[in-house]
């Protein structure tokens, strides 16, 4: 019997949507293990909106290998299925879909916080469960709007239109919480992207990171293994090479640099980068130390 490709988005797409559903709802819920449940559900809908969107292109694109792609295999679920990073590539260099770096930075942020709840364990607030749901939420709305609304349900529609109406009140939440941190935000010259809720409020002291946002304090390695992909030079501890991630601060050394092989840290003036280092790393920053 030949295979509808149809059938498959239809299913994908389901799936994706009640996962998505299931996500809001358990972040609504005041009780600190739902909200775990709700990044896990979050992360899953993301992962297969991302593949419905592949199966458009051709069933076999949701296989891990594609060699091995049968019909049989679909049908029976007997298959390892791509991965996020393999989709989004798959996604980007078959299908020309435009992702931009920022929403892959966000993409990647929870899926590792899906793996580290998965694995390790983590105790979510509400700060930085309803922040992420914010943003996971925007990308979903947003993907589906653009790359899948040709397969939306009428039944589809509805479920969405009430996930996008909580998607305002997580929105909501976020901007009432901006604005109650406001003050210090503005007192602070320079912030960047925190590892655990994804505002733009995280000040690096000299020993810690203190988001203001959800009131997480981040180690230099948490803060490294974020920013990761922004590598300034090589170690001169250990002789890592590229494994230098800069961390700005405001305690009058141009913030310090931590290496992500030997985890030694120091100040600016140690490991000095350029201005154009500074410019690729974080935008526009102070020129004046900080």
């Amino acid at each position: 019997m030949p295979l509808n490709n149809n059938d498959v988005d239809l299913s994908l797409l389901d799936n994706a949507i009640d996962f998505i559903l299931r996500a809001v709802k358990s972040a609504m819920l005041d009780d600190q293990m739902e909200w775990k449940y709700a990044v896990l559900h979050l992360a899953a809908g993301i992962e297969l909106l991302l593949k419905a969107r592949l199966s458009e292109v051709h069933w076999s694109l949701t296989f891990a290998n594609v060699d091995k792609a049968t019909r049989g295999s679909l049908q029976a679920g007997d298959f390892r299925s791509v991965d996020v990073e393999s989709s989004i590539s798959r996604l980007r260099n078959i299908a020309e879909v435009q992702i931009d770096d920022k929403t892959l930075t966000d993409l990647e942020y929870i899926r590792n916080l899906r793996n580290r709840i998965q694995h390790f364990g983590f105790a979510m607030s509400i700060d930085q469960t309803r922040s992420v749901m914010a943003r996971g939420l925007h990308f979903a709305k947003s993907f589906l709007e653009k790359e899948l609304s040709s397969a939306l349900t009428d039944k589809n529609k509805k479920l969405l239109d009430g996930i996008y109406v909580q998607l305002s009140d997580f929105d909501e939440f976020v901007d009432v919480r901006i604005g109650q941190i406001e003050p210090k935000l503005n007192s602070t010259q320079v912030l960047i992207e925190c590892a655990f809720c994804l505002q733009e409020s995280l000040e690096v002291g000299s020993q810690i990171g203190h988001c203001h946002f959800c009131n997480s304090d981040l180690t230099f390695s948490d803060i490294r293994s974020f920013h990761s992909k922004i590598t300034v030079g090589d170690c001169h501890e250990c002789g890592g090479d590229s494994s230098l991630v800069f961390l700005p601060h405001r305690d009058g050394d141009k913030g310090r640099w931590s290496c992500s092989k030997c985890d030694a840290s120091g100040k600016y003036t140690q490991h000095p980068m350029t201005s154009e280092d500074l410019q690729r790393a974080f935008g526009d920053l102070p020129s004046e130390p900080f």
